[in-house]
C-alpha cells in the first residue's frame, strides 16, 4: 500500500512539474487603423485625426469598374463623410486607373506597380463648407454612363503627391492587408458651375484595403 501511494505522489509531482514548464507567449500587440489629416482651408489650419477602428468615418467605399471604351480597369476606394468640424466636412476618392488586371494583384504587386507607374494614381478631394461643396473635379454623362477618362478637372493650381508606403495587417481588418499612402495635395477647389472657390492645403496620411 505505501510502494503505490509513493508512485501516486511521484505521478502527481511529475505532472505539476510538466505544468509548471507551459510557456505563455506574450501577446504582441498590432497598431491600431488610423488616418491622420493637416489640412489648411483659405490660411486656416485643421488637425484632425482618428485611430483605431471604431472611431473611422462610418463610410468606406470601395468600387471596382472596367472601362469598356478605354479599356482600362478602375478601381476606387473613398471616404465619403469625415467631419471635420460643425461646418467642415472632407471627402476624397483615391483612383486607380490601368490596363493590369488590377483585380488580380496582390497588394504587394499593387504596390510595386504604383511604384514603377505612379501617373496609374489620381485623388478626387472634395470640401464642404457651409452646405456649400467644393470638389477638384467632377463627371459628365457619356451616353447614359459616367466615364473616368471624361472627367472635368476644375481646380487650379494644383499640385499633389501620392507615395506608397508600408503594407500592413490591422486586427479589425480581417483577412485583408493594408497599403498605407502619404498624401500631399495643394489647390484651388471649385463648385461645379465654377463660381465659388476655395484654397486648400492637404498632407494626409491614409490606408488602401485590399480588395481580394
Amino acid at each position: 500500500m505505501v510502494k503505490y501511494l509513493f508512485l501516486m505522489v511521484t505521478l502527481l509531482l511529475a505532472y505539476s512539474c510538466q505544468e509548471d514548464m507551459i510557456v505563455v507567449e506574450p501577446q504582441i500587440e498590432t497598431p491600431e487603423l488610423g488616418n491622420n489629416f493637416e489640412l489648411i482651408v483659405d490660411g486656416v489650419e485643421v488637425d484632425y485625426s482618428f485611430e483605431g477602428c471604431s472611431n473611422l468615418p462610418s463610410i468606406y467605399r470601395t468600387k471596382s469598374t472596367n472601362e469598356f471604351e478605354s479599356g482600362k480597369n478602375l478601381i476606387r476606394q473613398s471616404l465619403d463623410s469625415i467631419p471635420i468640424s460643425s461646418e467642415l466636412e472632407l471627402s476624397y476618392k483615391l483612383y486607380f486607373y490601368s490596363s493590369e488586371d488590377l483585380n488580380s494583384l496582390s497588394i504587394e504587386d499593387m504596390k510595386q506597380l504604383i511604384i514603377d507607374n505612379p501617373e496609374i494614381v489620381s485623388l478626387e478631394v472634395a470640401l464642404k463648407q457651409n452646405n456649400t461643396t467644393y470638389q477638384n473635379q467632377y463627371y459628365e454623362w457619356n451616353n447614359l454612363i459616367v466615364l473616368y477618362q471624361d472627367r472635368n478637372i476644375v481646380a487650379e493650381n494644383e499640385e499633389y503627391k501620392i507615395t506608397a508606403g508600408n503594407v500592413n495587417e490591422f486586427d479589425c481588418v480581417l483577412n485583408r492587408k493594408t497599403l498605407e499612402f502619404e498624401v500631399e495635395y495643394s489647390g484651388i477647389l471649385k463648385t461645379e458651375s465654377e463660381m465659388e472657390s476655395v484654397e486648400i492645403s492637404l498632407d494626409m496620411k491614409i490606408h488602401l484595403m485590399h480588395w481580394n
